[in-house]
């Protein structure tokens, strides 16, 4: 048996075990040190942070203001989020009441969303990927959207029937 090739393997193999666990333990602390940081942000009424994300969370209101989107009474908050990356990100879906579209529609600013929406076959790539997840993921009817391109932002919306006769609308906005 040659005793040195044993040994050299045993070390290689106590290398890559105390190599695994070094790197969980690094994720494990990175971890840890976000996530006070985001309730240090919290904590903080003068929070700073893009969107309030990590103070106390994204709202109607921080989606409006970021989405340049004045969205009609009695419209409800469904689902919103934040990435920051090389560039951000806001994704956010509001359910707008039956009849709510119209002012939705006449409440876009044309100085951020100056194509009118389109539907089927008109819409471009981006907005019909997203009218397939609310077709696909919430049954929706009637859906139609648009892209607007300006400098340094694509802003995107989808808007959609849903089951009880409201409207899903559906934003997506990129950092360029």
């Amino acid at each position: 048996m040659d005793y040195g090739a044993l040994v050299t393997s045993t070390r290689n193999r106590v290398s890559v075990v105390l190599g695994a666990v070094l790197l969980l333990v690094l994720v494990a602390v990175s971890a840890i040190t976000i996530q006070n940081a985001q309730q240090g942000r919290a904590a903080d009424p003068n929070c700073t942070a893009p969107l309030g994300v990590g103070c106390t969370g994204l709202s109607l209101t921080a989606v409006e203001e970021a989405a340049k989107i004045d969205f009609p009474p009695g419209s409800t908050f469904a689902f919103a989020n934040y990435t920051e990356d090389t560039r951000w990100r806001l994704r956010a879906m509001v359910q707008v009441p039956s009849d709510g579209l119209d002012a939705f529609l006449g409440g876009l600013d044309p100085a951020y969303y100056p194509n009118p929406p389109a539907s089927g076959a008109e819409m471009d790539q981006t907005v019909a990927t997203l009218a397939e997840f609310l077709t696909s993921n919430y049954g929706c009817t009637d859906v139609q959207g648009a892209t607007s391109i300006a400098p340094g932002i694509t802003r995107n919306y989808v808007v959609g029937r849903y089951a009880d006769g409201s409207w899903l609308v559906f934003v997506d906005d990129i950092q360029a």
